[in-house]
This record gives C-alpha cells, structure tokens and sequence, in this order.
C-alpha cells in the first residue's frame, strides 16, 4: 500500500474539488515491514508470509472518527478468507491482518499514520470477537481488540496469532497524539470465562467511555472502559 487519500467533494454535484495524497513512509510502517522480512540460505530475501497475505488480501473500512479539533481518523484494516478441504467438507477461514490508522487535519494533511502488526484467525460465528473497536477522545485514539498484545523491541504494538476464541486477553492499544504506540492489558484471560465481542461493543458520543459484553455459552459479563 502506497498511502492515503483526503479527497474534498462538493455535497451538491458530488465532484471532486480537491484532493492529498499522504505516503505510507511513518517510521512504524517501515519497522513492521523490516521486521518481518526473512532471508534464504543463499542470502536473498524470499517471499513470507506477511508479503504472500497482501497479495491476497483487501483493505476493509472499519472506522471514520472526528476528534475535538476537527481531524479525521481513519481505520483500515487487511482481512481475507481461506479454506480448506477436511473429508467431503470445505472449511473457510476468515483471516484479520494489520490494522492501518490515519489521522488527517481539516487540510487534508496527514498528521501520522500507524500499523499494527496483527495476525487473527477465525471462522462462523467466531467472527464478532475478531479485529478492533476503535474511540478516540482528548487526542489520542484507542483499539480494543481480544488476543495476547507485545511492544517489540523496534517500538510497535504487536496482537500475535490466536485463533482460538476462548478466554482471550483484552487489550486496549493507545495511539498518542505523535503517532506512537502503547497498550494495556484491561482483562487477563486467566480471570474470566469469557470472550469479548469486539464488533458488538458500543462507543459513546465524545469516545470516552466503551460498553462491551462477553460471553462464553451460559455467562455473560459486561466490562466499561472509561478513558
């Protein structure tokens, strides 16, 4: 992906008055791609499998929010769909990648981008548990999202692969007003019975304050997250 897109339409005749192209070249995209970069025996850089989902994958809406100053923060995120063949029965898999996070000003500009480096898995039902809730309130941007959450050592937020629904870890990832990243840990698995559904939860009006419900067949459990 090359970067973003700010583009001014007019309401009335739909056509486009303006538009700002802002290039993906933040420093955190630069680390998650180095990162996952892989060399051979013979020394040559081989495709991986970070580089072999982005040929498959799409880029999907999640969220346009507007914080109190009038930027636009804008949610992308990589997912595509796999199967395969068990007996006479075909399984598809529902894959959610990276998570792109654009701030624009009211020019058009963008102010930062960030990508978390996120690998879940998951088919049916299990879906509402899977990607991020984003808010955003008093400059800084917030992603509530199930699975266990690392800060590496080059600096970004890192969701590792899960793609067993139960009893996840829920993490809030915080984006601060410069574009970096920090996390916390808001439920450890370890001390609840259920699963948070992510795509269900509901933001308030000014983003400070996220309901969201778990459940795990019988019990049920709402958590209130206020920022």
């Amino acid at each position: 992906y090359n970067g973003a897109v700010y583009y001014t339409i007019d309401a009335k005749t739909l056509t486009v008055k303006d538009k700002v192209l802002s290039p993906f070249n933040s420093d955190i995209i630069n680390k998650v791609d180095k990162e996952s970069a892989v060399e051979g025996k013979d020394g040559k850089k081989k495709k991986n499998k970070k580089e072999e989902d982005k040929e498959k994958s799409d880029l999907a809406f999640i969220d346009l929010l507007e914080d109190e100053n009038g930027n636009l923060i804008y949610f992308v995120e990589e997912n595509y769909s796999s199967s395969t063949q068990q007996g006479s029965s075909t399984i598809i898999y529902h894959v959610y990648r990276d998570v792109y996070t654009c701030k624009f000003d009211t020019s058009g500009k963008a102010i930062w981008v960030n990508k978390i480096d996120k690998f879940q898995q998951s088919m049916g039902p299990h879906e509402k548990y899977m990607s991020v809730l984003p808010a955003a309130y008093k400059g800084k941007v917030y992603l509530l999202v199930n699975g266990p959450v690392e800060k590496t050592d080059l600096g970004y937020i890192k969701v590792l692969y899960n793609s067993n629904r139960k009893n996840m870890d829920l993490n809030v990832i915080q984006i601060n007003e410069d574009g970096s990243s920090d996390f916390k840990l808001i439920v450890d698995n370890k001390n609840t019975e259920v699963t948070y559904k992510i795509t269900e939860g509901a933001v308030n009006e000014d983003g400070s304050v996220i309901i969201i419900e778990g459940d795990d067949q019988k019990t049920k459990q709402i958590v209130k997250i206020t920022f």
